[in-house]
């Protein structure tokens, strides 16, 4: 084994000695005083051109960078403007980073009123004719009271309604007018009648005009009930509810 000590020693170094090859080789160590020897001068030798290979390079890294500098700045006073630079972009960011967040918490927690709310989402519901009664008297009255509502006449088309008081037609736009002329109690009447009623065409949409009239007397309370309700139901303004809710305090 001594004719391939330096052989031997470049593959260990480099971790190529492996099984029964690396057995061998550690056993020559402990077991041959000259071949130890040997293997701690390599080492040495490897130690200190690893040293001077890193001296060189932090060297040449140095030279690099200062020469770079040299041909980049002019003086020590630019080098400090630069940074002094850098620094009031980093404080501008830092202010521009506070601010928006400022902003954003702000929006986010923003307050809205009732009447802010319900004027987000009031919308006058358009007449449909609908006669179902059979009586001409009465189908000629509510038609009116109909065509009274689309020319916003709204005292004119309660009037109307009130004499065919029991027709789900008639109490809804009813109720519709009531919203209009600002008397939101005797809305609630009307479509609290219809909820009441059940099966008919217009309870989802009393349903809606429910809450935004409790929204109009303060009643919050049962304003968010209202919407929850619908929120968690099939409507048709299922998620119109949903919008609505996001709005409360």
């Amino acid at each position: 084994m001594k004719k391939n000590y330096h052989e031997l020693l470049e593959k260990y170094i480099d971790g190529e000695l492996q099984g029964e090859e690396l057995k061998l080789f550690e056993k020559e160590i402990d077991t041959n005083p000259e071949f130890n020897k040997e293997f701690n001068l390599h080492k040495e030798i490897d130690a200190a051109l690893k040293e001077k290979e890193i001296i060189e390079l932090r060297e040449n890294i140095d030279s690099i960078h200062n020469s770079w500098y040299d041909n980049q700045f002019d003086d020590e006073s630019c080098i400090k403007k630069i940074f002094r630079k850098k620094w009031q972009i980093a404080a501008a960011i830092v202010v521009l980073i506070i601010i928006t967040a400022g902003l954003l918490y702000s929006l986010w927690n923003v307050s809205y009123s009732n009447d802010k709310i319900y004027s987000m989402f009031y919308k006058p519901n358009d007449a449909v004719m609908i006669i179902r009664s059979g009586n001409d008297y009465y189908d000629e009255i509510l038609i009116q009271g109909l065509q009274k509502y689309e020319q916003k006449d709204y005292e004119g088309a309660i009037s109307l309604f009130k004499k065919d008081n029991n027709n789900i037609t008639a109490r809804f736009y009813s109720g519709i007018s009531y919203i209009e002329i600002k008397n939101f109690h005797e809305a609630i009447n009307s479509f609290k009648y219809i909820i009441d009623n059940k099966d008919n065409l217009f309870i989802e949409q009393s349903e809606w005009y429910l809450g935004l009239c409790c929204l109009k007397t303060n009643e919050t309370g049962k304003a968010k009930i209202q919407f929850k309700k619908i929120a968690l139901s099939n409507s048709f303004y299922k998620s119109k509810a949903m919008d609505v809710l996001k709005y409360f305090k």
